[in-house]
């Protein structure tokens, strides 16, 4: 399968997915990430504002605040890639390029200051290979680190296999509600 036919498969799935079970799995995403090493060791972590039908991490970034700095990515559509920022509240974002969310003042940050990136996508597969929504914005920004990568999805999400390109950046592990997928760090 292609995975222009994989993004609109699972999309259309995502969206149709019940929003009170959407919200209960992310709880359960949510509670596996943080009993992952990487993410106890970490003391910068970037992680994305949630829109949609995503694994929802609002919740999830007001606790990381009050242990840790939080780092969260801002999408340059003129120089087609991701920025960072630290985030000190989420009383201070605004909408932003596709109704993400991003901080109304930007503190921008290096990727080699973060310890450890958490990163949306549309599927992934038992080796950790991501599809995202089709711009590279992130594999861009994570060919630019080794530090650890965590994708987070539904289970259903999960696919048998996608084609990666060499460009593509698969993830260390991926935690869906019922499962860790990946390393064991």
């Amino acid at each position: 399968m292609s995975k222009d036919t994989i993004r609109k498969k699972i999309c259309t799935l995502r969206d149709a997915h019940d929003k009170r079970l959407r919200e209960e799995k992310s709880v359960q995403i949510a509670e596996a990430l943080q009993k992952q090493k990487e993410f106890m060791k970490a003391k910068t972590i970037c992680i994305y504002l949630s829109k949609g039908s995503e694994v929802e991490t609002l919740a999830l970034v007001k606790i990381i605040l009050k242990e840790k700095r939080v780092v969260v990515p801002v999408t340059d559509v003129k120089k087609k890639q991701i920025v960072l920022s630290m985030l000190h509240d989420l009383n201070e974002t605004k909408s932003g390029v596709y109704d993400i969310l991003e901080p109304k003042k930007m503190r921008l940050i290096l990727p080699e200051q973060v310890d450890l990136f958490i990163v949306p996508g549309i599927a992934f597969d038992n080796k950790c290979s991501r599809i995202g929504y089709g711009q590279g914005y992130y594999d861009k920004l994570l060919s630019t680190t080794r530090k650890p990568k965590v994708g987070l999805a539904y289970s259903f999400q999960m696919v048998e296999s996608i084609s990666a390109e060499p460009t593509d950046i698969a993830m260390d592990k991926v935690i869906t509600e019922k499962e860790v997928y990946g390393k064991n760090t």
